[in-house]
């Protein structure tokens, strides 16, 4: 990993911690939902970089799986919009912060994307869509 991809990577991690400590400061809750799916899509070009069409919904598969399994049967909606709906709006930074670990351990100690790897995920596992191809992370 070159000094550049470290210090993407550091400042991706330091910015995600910051809109988790303070979601207030960054905007609106739905405004920090999706900077945060933001930040972890440039995190995974960054550490896993594939040809765009490859990866451009990795990230949102896994969210959109995510979602599923805290809101079974529930529309196509943000995070933001499930929680205000069952008044649970106080749940948004666990939550993200739960998905954001989730999204790191998909990265293992040796640089290679898993694949379709339902026991990285507590519990059940999830829903996944898509598969998680094995691919270099250097």
């Amino acid at each position: 990993m070159t000094p550049t991809e470290r210090r993407v990577l550091a400042f991706i991690d330091t910015r995600l911690e910051s809109m988790l400590r303070a979601p207030a400061v960054w905007g609106s809750d739905e405004s920090v939902e999706l900077q945060v799916l933001q930040l972890l899509e440039l995190r995974l070009v960054v550490m896993a970089p594939l040809p765009a069409l490859k990866q451009d919904r990795r990230v949102q598969d896994a969210y959109e799986a995510y979602l599923l399994r805290i809101f079974p049967g529930a529309p196509p909606e943000t995070l933001t919009s499930l929680l205000a709906g069952s008044k649970r709006q106080a749940e948004l930074s666990s939550l993200l912060d739960r998905f954001i670990k989730q999204q790191r351990l998909l990265l293992h100690a040796g640089g290679v994307m898993l694949r379709d790897r339902a026991d990285v995920w507590s519990g059940k596992g999830f829903p996944a869509r898509g598969s998680y191809e094995e691919t270099a992370c250097i």
